[in-house]
């Protein structure tokens, strides 16, 4: 699979859960898991998601630099670029 084919979906208007699942299921297998946690814990999958190979080598954003969710996952998806990761 090309990583750069797979599209990632801006976070407004969605849950953290809703996000989440939508981000694992547009990666193709890129992503490892059994879905979203619960929100509370979403740096640490943050952190986990963006240690996937082929998305470090995009710079993805760090989660300990973002206050919410949704600031991390906005800065996230402005690095995927707008054809996606």
């Amino acid at each position: 699979m090309n990583p750069r084919q797979v599209y990632v979906v801006h976070p407004e208007g969605m849950t953290f859960e809703n996000w989440a699942n939508a981000v694992i299921m547009s990666m193709n297998g890129l992503i490892t898991g059994s879905g979203a946690p619960d929100e509370s814990e979403w740096r640490s999958w943050a952190a986990t998601t963006i240690q996937n190979s082929h998305l470090t080598q995009l710079g993805m954003p760090s989660p300990e630099h973002f206050n919410t969710w949704y600031e991390w996952a906005r800065a996230f998806v402005q690095c995927a670029g707008p054809a996606g990761i």
